[in-house]
């Protein structure tokens, strides 16, 4: 689905001695499109005001919490006075806030009344299991913040139309394990010259568990133009790709004038698209469907006008994933499913059966409503356990 993008001020220590860790926690926040500010300049260029200003545009605001000042007759500090005046600043707006406190860092007093909080020894910033909790508190914290507004920005797009779109949402078996990829058929018919790139963007709903001993690996991208009412030529410009997502740009050349319509394939692959087994739930996410619960669920949301739209979801062999265990779905989506729309479930023309020993999800459906999540929800099966020979 796609992923929203958020800004945060990223309140922080300036001295030297402070700037790996900045850097560490930035690029994840960056890597989850949650873009920083603040992280360019010290304090003393960022005077409070400035700085209070700047948390008021922000979204969320991110505290890295170092030892600033030793406490006297105590093994502790206190952090940068800073900091701690940018902390007030985002409690007192009421911002989504994340405190990422150093161990030597004394939590009493006011730290502990603030949002949500992770400690962390700058000597384990690299182990798996600590880069794991915080990707998933700075997921967290985006989620929590993102808003309706945010996730239907893309609608104010009017120079085209889609006319049809298909997605495919195929799980694969590929070596020991499952890899994902989401491929995606569309037609667009421009209403007026189109002058932008075409933005395609795919991130998932939840922080996976990193393969034991290896790098996780990036999400691929493929783009192609099957037919188009002239020639175009295009390039493509990868903003962001991490294992959880990618945004990239197609700009188009020449420019498409009204009345000119693209035919174009895109692909997103990799093992961490959607959920694959029920340990990688992360957080609680739910699906409930006429009397049945789902722990697991992907789809598109629509954010321009479509046509025709159609969705299939494939699940192989053995996955071991019996009909009766996923369900095709509409609900309204804003930063989560709010409520499942079964007038526009009724609407739908739904198809389930075993094609090949896969089992197969279609639903066709004419003009889809914005701002609804349209896709299959399942229950996850757990992990197998590894042989050991």
């Amino acid at each position: 689905m796609k992923s929203a993008q958020l800004t945060a001020f990223f309140s922080c220590s300036f001295a030297e001695e402070d700037q790996p860790v900045n850097e560490y926690f930035r690029a994840i926040a960056e890597g989850l499109d949650v873009s920083c500010t603040n992280v360019s300049t010290g304090y003393v260029k960022t005077p409070p005001q400035q700085a209070l200003e700047m948390i008021k545009e922000s979204d969320v605001v991110i505290v890295i919490a170092t030892p600033r000042t030793e406490l006297a007759g105590s093994e502790e500090s206190a952090m940068s006075a800073a900091v701690s005046h940018e902390l007030a600043f985002a409690f007192g707006e009421g911002k989504p806030l994340l405190l990422l406190r150093e161990s030597k860092v004394r939590a009493d007093g006011f730290l502990n009344n603030y949002g949500t909080s992770l400690q962390f020894d700058r000597t384990d910033l690299q182990t798996a299991e600590f880069l794991k909790k915080a990707i998933a508190a700075i997921h967290n914290l985006k989620l929590g913040a993102v808003s309706e507004h945010q996730l239907t920005l893309s609608q104010e797009i009017t120079e085209f139309v889609a006319e049809r779109t298909s997605h495919l949402y195929e799980l694969e078996r590929e070596g020991n394990d499952f890899c994902w990829q989401h491929s995606i058929e569309r037609r667009i018919r421009f209403t007026k010259p189109y002058n932008k790139p075409l933005k395609l963007t795919r991130w998932n709903d939840f922080i996976p568990e990193p393969p034991e001993g290896t790098n996780w690996p990036p999400m691929e991208l493929c783009f192609e133009i099957n037919g188009s009412s002239r020639p175009f030529e295009f390039t493509i410009e990868h903003e962001k790709t991490t294992s959880v997502g990618i945004t990239a740009n197609v700009k188009l050349s020449p420019p498409p004038a009204a009345d000119d319509w693209i035919d174009y394939f895109v692909s997103f692959r990799g093992p961490y698209l959607a959920v694959v087994y029920s340990d990688d739930i992360t957080s609680a996410q739910d699906l409930k469907h006429a009397g049945r619960t789902y722990n697991a669920f992907d789809g598109n949301v629509p954010v321009n006008r479509v046509k025709e739209m159609e969705i299939q979801f494939r699940f192989p062999r053995d996955y071991r994933l019996s009909p009766s265990d996923a369900v095709f779905f509409v609900g309204s989506f804003t930063k989560d499913i709010d409520y499942i729309v079964d007038s526009e479930i009724s609407r739908a023309d739904v198809e389930k059966k075993i094609i090949g020993g896969k089992l197969t999800i279609t639903a066709k459906i004419s003009s889809p409503l914005l701002r609804h999540a349209y896709g299959v929800a399942w229950v996850a099966p757990t992990r197998p356990a590894q042989r050991i020979d």
